[in-house]
């Protein structure tokens, strides 16, 4: 089997399953970048991968374009995110296999639905080519609803999401670096609008006025970062939340290692929320606003993560953890178990191929198979 995965850039969220990829079809394996990383990831600290050999920059020259376009042509199996339909017109008029790797559509709102703009959109991408040989791999929960208002795809739906390293721990190793003297919870996104750091400033000062001991790491940079430090100031709780700036994600992954806690309050604007999958990894206990698409996914309420709707929920739930430090290394043994078993990339490209067998042989998606690629009609 030859396969072709065509998006913009490879980022260290896809590299993982790349290279399991590779390594699964003896080389048949492709990515296929078609634009350079922005200057806004690099300062986030990702950084362009080089001389991986299943890797084409179609960008680059003419030659690396060609080269690319007749590995589309070539594939058993296309996978395509992130870019433009024209690298796939061809095979769409020749009904060739092609699986989309998709996240949600209507991410600001249900409303959009009724925008002739995102009706048209969806028109392009999803119904129009509803009876070729088009699949959809659905990164985050919520898709697969949304799409079923436009009846298609049906019976072509398969669960999907981003697959960053997994790291494995001996639990005792890594519990050990969780032993802080006050509990410590880590938030980690970008400074903006839809990441809502200014919840974590509201619950903190909640917690705080009850008289509460915890500390709170904010990991990032961007627009938002002065006006929330500001309001840090403003609102004397400086002795409860410390800002990084921008790190790395090593330096990331460090900082979640030893957190009891991981707070995530990014809104539906998250199509998926990478960040679920290294805090789980990490051993953390997550508290995640439903609305992300990968918490449904990923977290089994009040066993390995907890979800919230509301920003009372999540005082809450903090509330809870907080008095419990054992309650936070059950949970985070769980959520680490999560990942470990089965949201990880060996698992994920073992059981995306599997499903690959039976679409390219005419049978119905294996029904056993439960997390990645698993079928959901």
């Amino acid at each position: 089997m030859k396969i072709a995965f065509i998006s913009n850039y490879l980022s260290h969220h896809q590299k993982p399953l790349s290279d399991v990829l590779y390594k699964k079809l003896h080389g048949e394996y492709y990515f296929l970048e078609t634009e350079q990383m922005t200057h806004e990831r690099k300062i986030l600290g990702w950084r362009e991968e080089k001389n991986l050999p299943y890797l084409v920059r179609m960008y680059s020259d003419t030659s690396d374009y060609q080269r690319g376009m007749q590995i589309i042509e070539d594939s058993d199996v296309v996978i395509i995110g992130g870019t433009s339909d024209r690298y796939i017109t061809k095979r769409l008029s020749e009904n060739k296999l092609i699986f989309r790797y998709e996240e949600r559509i209507l991410k600001k709102s249900n409303w959009q639905i009724l925008n002739p703009h995102t009706l048209w959109a969806i028109y392009k991408c999803h119904y129009k080519n509803r009876h070729k040989n088009v699949y959809l791999l659905s990164a985050g929960a919520y898709l697969p609803k949304e799409l079923k208002l436009f009846h298609t795809y049906k019976n072509k739906m398969f669960k999907w999401g981003y697959f960053p390293e997994t790291y494995t721990y001996e639990m005792d190793e890594l519990f050990n670096l969780k032993k802080n003297e006050i509990i410590e919870i880590v938030w980690s996104a970008r400074f903006i609008d839809w990441k809502h750091p200014e919840q974590v400033v509201k619950i903190a000062k909640t917690l705080a006025g009850e008289g509460i001991n915890f500390h709170i790491t904010m990991i990032g940079s961007g627009e938002l970062l002065k006006p929330i430090s500001d309001s840090v100031v403003s609102a004397k709780i400086e002795n409860y939340i410390s800002f990084t700036g921008a790190v790395s994600p090593l330096e990331v992954r460090n900082y979640m290692e030893k957190a009891n806690i991981f707070l995530a309050t990014s809104d539906r604007q998250e199509g998926w929320g990478a960040v679920i999958n290294e805090a789980m990894n990490s051993g953390c206990a997550v508290i995640a606003n439903e609305q992300m698409g990968a918490v449904p996914y990923l977290i089994e309420d009040m066993v390995n993560g907890y979800i919230y709707k509301t920003q009372e929920e999540c005082i809450e739930l903090l509330k809870k953890l907080l008095n419990s430090s054992d309650l936070c290394s059950e949970t985070g043994t769980r959520a680490y178990e999560k990942i470990t078993e089965v949201w990880n990339a060996e698992n994920a490209a073992e059981q995306l191929l599997r499903q690959f067998e039976c679409v390219i042989n005419n049978q119905t998606p294996d029904e056993t198979i439960k997390g990645p690629a698993e079928w959901i009609g």
